[in-house]
């Protein structure tokens, strides 16, 4: 599908093909990293689209998707941003049910969600695969670490 062609879609065009120039084969991890309310998630939802429209397997996933709970979160002490850095996540799944089997290519699957925030609950797993040439774009706070 040919996207509508505005200054920010042309811009992603541009960011896009740097990205495929460089590492147009195999499986592709893209990060978008901020912090919260700065349009990331919108950020990596156009540039998975955009990257979607040169004919690539695109999957997005976002942090929010491997939050810890709050009872979790709160057997490491105070509500403060220390502890929200160092255990708001759990990076633990992010790289068991996403990362890693992601990397592996072929059949594998991987999970693109493993928890819900707002409901403060874990999900049901869907699992996933794709082609050996897929780019998996993630979003989120911390996510570069």
């Amino acid at each position: 599908m040919q996207l509508v062609t505005t200054p920010r879609v042309t811009f992603l065009r541009t960011l896009a093909d740097e990205i495929l120039q460089h590492y147009g084969r195999g499986r592709m991890i893209v990060a978008v990293d901020g912090p919260g309310q700065s349009g990331k998630t919108g950020f990596a939802d156009d540039l998975g689209a955009v990257l979607a429209e040169r004919d690539h397997a695109v999957f997005r996933a976002s942090m929010e998707g491997f939050h810890r709970s709050r009872a979790e979160q709160a057997d490491f002490g105070d509500d403060t941003p220390a502890r929200y850095f160092r255990y708001g996540f759990d990076e633990s799944a992010l790289r068991r049910v996403l990362v890693e089997p992601f990397r592996l290519g072929g059949s594998t699957a991987f999970v693109t969600t493993a928890f819900d925030p707002a409901r403060d609950a874990w999900v049901e797993p869907k699992w996933l695969t794709g082609p050996d040439d897929a780019i998996l774009v993630i979003d989120g706070r911390f996510v570069l670490r």
